[in-house]
């Protein structure tokens, strides 16, 4: 169970390459041990759905396209930083608008 975990953490896990992005809502990080991540990178780039993040110690592009399912259970994992309300709000959209097949 990833009961540690909220929406808006970044985390560190183990054997993964790349910084994630938990996404998922809180009540399904609590009763779960999947959660969904997007990556983060540092380099800006020319996409509408890579949205910057900030948080006290870690800051880059959260790449909305390329959301991920991680199994924490399987690996060692601890949540380093954390974003603002806003800006979970304005990466929620941008995946939600990902998903729009109209």
């Amino acid at each position: 169970m990833a009961a540690n975990i909220k929406q808006g953490d970044i985390i560190e896990v183990a054997g993964i390459d790349f910084v994630p992005l938990v996404i998922n809502n809180n009540e399904r990080s609590m009763t779960d041990t999947k959660v969904m991540v997007c990556p983060i990178i540092q380099e800006e780039t020319n996409n509408k759905k890579h949205i910057y993040v900030e948080g006290e110690h870690i800051k880059g592009y959260a790449c909305c396209d390329q959301v991920r399912r991680i199994n924490l259970l399987a690996k060692q994992y601890k949540a380093i930083d954390h974003i603002s309300y806003e800006q979970i709000a304005e990466v929620s959209v941008a995946i939600n608008s990902s998903m729009n097949f109209i």
